[in-house]
């Protein structure tokens, strides 16, 4: 590992950073804490003003952030996502709703570029796009894409479409190709993810990906043990149609023994759906410290995905880990999140097949304290592996190693 006596300037170019309230931001978060409590000279690039039409704000987010970084925001201009529908969701003539961020990317370029080691984090796509920009005027000694999320294989997952819309897809394969080839090192966060990046980006030096998942903020965090026997099931976050859940509505009235929570962001149709349900009970969004507070009094934790998302693993499925509580997975059998849960044992797999609703009643009829409790040891055993801290620590070597 090379030796340096001066201090390392560190870079974040990070659309997500507090208040956004999404898991991106909380890994952006950590980093600069990391970093800075490392005695590296770090400075944060990020929106003054997100685009709230998109992002979920979380003021008491702010209070979290690091004293001793910099926080460089720039003044974005935000469009309505009804202006953007057309040249993002239906021609994709823009690779996101974003523009405004990959101008000012470009625009700061050198300022941005002006480091040992710059950490891109994406999506939005705009953020690998104005990557672009300060690869050409000013390159750091090293460069790093924290890709959390492939965004032109999203678009190419969708079938059919116009010919404008087919042509600007292979545009933005290309160019995503041209882009990461170009850095030092990607970032991604499963085992999954890295298998199919090798195999879809053939122009990527394996040696240059690295897993790092979101991770266990506070590994050493305490809960205080339940005394009631009601078995109480939560789900928190974003409620959409890639978490394939929509079939709880007509589970939940079924299982009365059991109590089941939400809270985040649910769209209208599930909200008057869970109004109507005695034992379904809707929290809406809550501050990070109030959400965990409410997750230490439940039994299982919720993580669902769609066949398509089987590379991704929910941020939610380490939160749920701090808070002691074992995962109940409604996830593809193959996927990268069913893969973790399997390997350190920390909850129960369902797969999503034609017997889901069956194989699900079914265990949360059988299901007990004790059985519980079993999963509950195992997830306390698993969160010191998965910390943040060991994360970042991948991060820091990779740096150390090749700076000079």
């Amino acid at each position: 590992m090379a030796k340096t006596n001066r201090k390392i300037k560190f870079n974040i170019l990070a659309y997500n950073f507090p208040p956004v309230g999404r898991s991106g931001s909380l890994r952006n978060l950590f980093y600069s804490d990391y970093f800075s409590k490392k005695g590296w000279e770090v400075k944060v690039f990020c929106p003054k003003n997100p685009h709230s039409q998109y992002y979920t704000i979380d003021q008491s987010l702010n209070s979290k952030i690091p004293k001793k970084i910099t926080v460089k925001r720039f003044e974005l201009i935000n469009t309505s996502c009804y202006l953007n529908y057309i040249p993002y969701r239906i021609l994709h003539i823009m690779p996101d709703a974003h523009p405004s961020w990959q101008k000012q990317a470009t625009k700061n370029a050198c300022e941005i570029g002006d480091c040992d080691a710059l950490l891109v984090s994406i999506p939005p796509a705009s953020s690998l796009l104005g990557l672009e920009k300060i690869i050409q005027k000013n390159k750091p000694k090293i460069v790093i894409a924290d890709f959390r999320d492939p965004w032109t294989s999203l678009l190419l997952r969708e079938k059919g479409g116009n010919f404008v819309r087919k042509k600007m897809v292979k545009h933005w394969v290309k160019k995503e190709k041209e882009i990461l080839a170009k850095v030092d090192f990607i970032l991604v966060t499963s085992e999954l993810q890295k298998k199919w990046l090798l195999k879809d980006f053939s122009n990527i030096n394996k040696n240059k990906v690295f897993v790092v998942y979101n991770g266990v903020f506070n590994p050493k965090r305490k809960t205080k043990k339940r005394k009631d026997n009601k078995i109480k099931i939560i789900y928190t976050g974003g409620f959409a149609a890639s978490q394939g859940l929509d079939f709880l509505f007509d589970l939940m009235p079924k299982l009365n023994n059991i109590e089941f929570h939400f809270a985040g962001a649910v769209h209208n149709a599930a909200m008057a759906r869970i109004d109507k349900i005695k034992n379904a009970f809707f929290h809406g969004y809550l501050p990070r410290e109030k959400l965990f507070k409410l997750k230490e009094k439940m039994d299982f934790g919720i993580a669902a995905l769609t066949e398509e998302y089987k590379y991704a693993v929910p941020a939610k499925i380490f939160e749920y880990l701090e808070c002691n509580l074992p995962v109940l997975g409604i996830l593809p059998k193959d996927g990268a999140a069913a893969q973790i849960i399997k390997k350190d044992k920390i909850g129960k797999l369902i797969n999503t097949n034609n017997q889901l609703e069956k194989n699900l009643t079914q265990f949360l009829n059988k299901i007990n304290k004790k059985e519980i409790e079993l999963y509950r040891k195992n997830v306390i055993k698993a969160k010191e592996k998965y910390s943040r801290e060991n994360q970042a620590k991948i991060i820091q070597s990779l740096i150390l190693k090749n700076i000079k």
